[in-house]
């Protein structure tokens, strides 16, 4: 029985990891051929380091949506209803408050993924405006030196980093709170059942 689940374990993550990494090979070309179709007015508005930064990490964190998230969905769940159903059959009434209690979960849930996808973007809003900082600076190292403007640069790079911190702190809390508030509802279903 182990080797079976250790095998079907493997095939599992196998299959939906290669999905994802051919998913995410083709999305990345078909996203640079757009971009190259761009008018070049669009260029002035949107800098290379943010269009590349954008490309590596928007991308990859699809990639790990579909290598990781969709599928530990799809086994939770099929664990929830076949939990579901042990549930009903095993304590009813437990059963009953876990059921009336479960759209209100779902609703908190939801708002509170919201709030961390607004975060997740914000973050990467600021990451590439970090990147794009640092490709403009060290495209044009040369005119820095001559007017001597490390110094100024490193702070501009700075504060960009410290705005990447601030987002990525607010992120980090809706997280946590998403984390917690799930984990006190369900429990506290399972308390009052």
């Amino acid at each position: 029985v182990l080797v079976v689940q250790a095998g079907s374990t493997f095939l599992y993550n196998y299959c939906f990891q290669l999905a994802a990494t051919y998913a995410v090979c083709n999305l990345k070309r078909q996203l640079f051929g757009n971009l190259l179709l761009q008018e070049v007015a669009f260029y002035d508005v949107h800098s290379a380091g943010e269009l590349s930064s954008r490309l590596q990490s928007d991308v990859g964190a699809l990639g790990h949506l579909i290598s990781h998230q969709i599928p530990e969905g799809i086994r939770f769940t099929l664990m929830g209803l076949i939990g579901a159903v042990l549930m009903v059959y095993m304590s009813p009434m437990l059963a009953l408050v876990i059921f009336l209690a479960a759209p209100l979960i779902w609703v908190g849930t939801q708002v509170l993924a919201n709030l961390q996808r607004t975060q997740s973007g914000r973050v990467a809003t600021a990451d590439a405006k970090l990147g794009d900082t640092a490709h403009e600076v060290l495209a044009a190292i040369r005119t820095v030196r001559v007017y001597h403007q490390e110094k100024a640069e490193h702070q501009r790079y700075a504060e960009r980093l410290r705005q990447v911190l601030k987002v990525t702190r607010q992120r980090i809390v809706s997280s946590s709170v998403l984390e917690a508030f799930t984990d006190l509802a369900a429990e506290s279903a399972v308390v009052v059942g």
